[in-house]
């Protein structure tokens, strides 16, 4: 089958619109990002499967993401601004890894179908690109973003109602204050509350203050919502960027 032309109003991913599994797109409650490591393996040997296809290409940059129906996988190639747009229909009550393979299968069979005619992997990777479609995004929306999140422990900011982006504010000292005379409302023992989710509390309230005065970040790379490749390796989406 054919990718398919994508239509000009491209549809959210799944784990855009919902909180879904990144992997399977399989629904799911709490902050976990997937539905289990196993399911987040199985996406990440498919994804590695398309590595080779995309350098034969002259890829600089990719994306992958999927919605209920299609695949989509948005290919960006040195020294042109233009990104090729490859959509694949689903099978029904699939993974979303499958089905990328699949798509992986035929462009491989177009690019060798012209490397053993005419022995070339310019023109095996321009047939290749002809399956797709330009027109419906610039390379540079491909470009993998920097992030850089604060390196404290999610039970913590759990604790304290705080997202990570509260650290990042202009006063995140003010920010975790606040956020603990919130809860010490609720929990302290003089206001008949839990002794040991006070303690909770407290201790949580003084690991974040001890990151505020010595704060430290991790360095994330990708784009929200989309698995990216980044020339060198696949990344998965971002969270905390817009």
């Amino acid at each position: 089958m054919k990718s398919e032309s994508p239509e000009k109003s491209v549809p959210v991913p799944v784990a855009v619109r919902r909180r879904a599994c990144q992997s399977c797109g399989s629904p799911h409650v709490g902050r976990k990002r997937y539905c289990s490591r196993e399911c987040r393996q199985r996406l990440l040997g498919k994804l590695a499967v398309t590595t080779n296809l995309l350098r034969a290409i002259n890829t600089r940059w990719a994306t992958f993401w999927f919605t209920e129906e299609v695949i989509v996988l948005n290919v960006a190639v040195w020294n042109d601004p233009e990104a090729v747009s490859f959509l694949w229909e689903r099978v029904p009550g699939g993974r979303p890894g499958d089905d990328l393979a699949r798509l992986t299968e035929h462009l491989g069979c177009a690019w060798w179908d012209v490397q053993k005619k005419r022995g070339s992997r310019t023109q095996s990777g321009m047939s290749v690109l002809a399956e797709g479609k330009t027109g419906y995004a610039r390379a540079t929306l491909l470009r993998p973003r920097s992030l850089h999140a604060p390196r404290v422990s999610g039970r913590h900011l759990t604790v304290l109602s705080l997202a990570r982006e509260d650290l990042l504010g202009g006063d995140p000292m003010a920010a975790v204050k606040n956020a603990f005379r919130r809860r010490a409302k609720m929990l302290h023992p003089d206001a008949n509350g839990n002794a040991e989710l006070f303690r909770q509390l407290h201790d949580s309230y003084e690991a974040l203050l001890s990151w505020v005065e010595r704060p430290r970040h991790l360095r994330r790379v990708g784009l929200p919502g989309k698995w990216t490749f980044t020339g060198a390796r696949w990344v998965p989406p971002l969270h905390g960027a817009g």
